[in-house]
């Protein structure tokens, strides 16, 4: 007849035990229990849970308990478990693994001394139990795999990052490529300007007329599909140095010093977005 196996865990007392790593030198803590009657009794700090009382929330009171508050630490995770103690008073063990911080570790009194030790050191050691080697073998791998996974996700996040700075400096050239352009073609338009402004009344319907107005339009729509407006300037606004370029600034004889207006605008300004391109040349009064 097959045993129910939860019915037989379920009689089991259950209890957790910190394996203890310290990342820095690679070693484990093994502490030595002075408990009557413990013939193996190199172990981790750790014990039986109190009714209602979670395992993590019981490891963290063992550990401040057995090692003392002032050990810095993080638990990373269950590793294992094994059933430990005489048949009939059994202990279903569970093993976390416990990254070691810092802080002096102070023993409680029923431990006398400590080991800081290499997996290899514990291993080969005969005088440590199985499961006390199994927990420490399965905690170094369960570490590894963590650092992999880090590592991993280091790797995914430098990725992400290098593949946001690529496109910040695309865009940044990009940006730097079309002012360098605009400042180049804005005479060009200008021209047109100049062209278009001073058609002779005989000649304002001509076909040639018609087209070099077209070409202006054409020019004007190419620049702001790359975002290039002209600067909105008319005569009475407020003179702005960072915007505006005062060619001559009319003072009448005995007039106090003012705000300065526009009163005239000599040459359009252009601006790509926010970016100034070529501020506007005006006549300020």
């Amino acid at each position: 007849m097959q045993k129910d196996t939860k019915l037989e865990m379920e009689r089991y007392a259950v209890g957790q035990k910190a394996v203890l790593f310290d990342p820095a030198t690679k070693k484990f803590l093994l502490i030595k229990d002075d408990k009557p009657g413990r013939e193996e009794n190199w172990g981790f700090a750790g014990g039986r849970i109190d009714a209602g009382e979670e395992p993590e929330a019981a490891l963290h009171r063992e550990i401040g308990e057995e090692l003392g508050l002032a050990v810095e630490y993080d638990i990373l995770g269950l590793v294992d478990r094994e059933a430990v103690g005489a048949p009939e008073n059994r202990t279903m063990m569970l093993g976390f693994l416990v990254l070691y911080r810092g802080g002096e570790i102070a023993l409680s009194k029923e431990h006398s001394e400590y080991q800081w030790l290499l997996l290899e050191e514990i291993l080969k050691n005969d005088d440590y139990r199985p499961w006390v080697k199994r927990f420490v073998e399965t905690a170094d791998r369960h570490y590894a795999t963590s650092q992999y996974l880090a590592d991993v996700q280091r790797l995914q996040a430098d990725f992400e990052n290098y593949k946001k700075r690529v496109a910040s400096d695309e865009k940044e050239l990009y940006g730097h490529l079309v002012r360098k352009i605009v400042t180049e073609l804005i005479p060009v338009l200008d021209n047109f300007h100049v062209a278009t402004g001073h058609v002779p009344a005989d000649a304002a319907g001509s076909p040639w007329v018609t087209g070099i107005t077209y070409i202006e339009k054409q020019f004007e729509a190419v620049l702001a599909g790359h975002g290039v407006t002209v600067l909105e300037v008319k005569p009475g606004d407020a003179f702005d140095p960072t915007r505006h370029e005062a060619l001559d600034h009319k003072v009448t004889e005995g007039e106090e010093e003012k705000t300065l207006k526009i009163e005239k605008v000599v040459q359009k300004g252009y601006q790509i977005k926010d970016k100034l391109v070529r501020p506007a040349k005006v006549i300020v009064s």
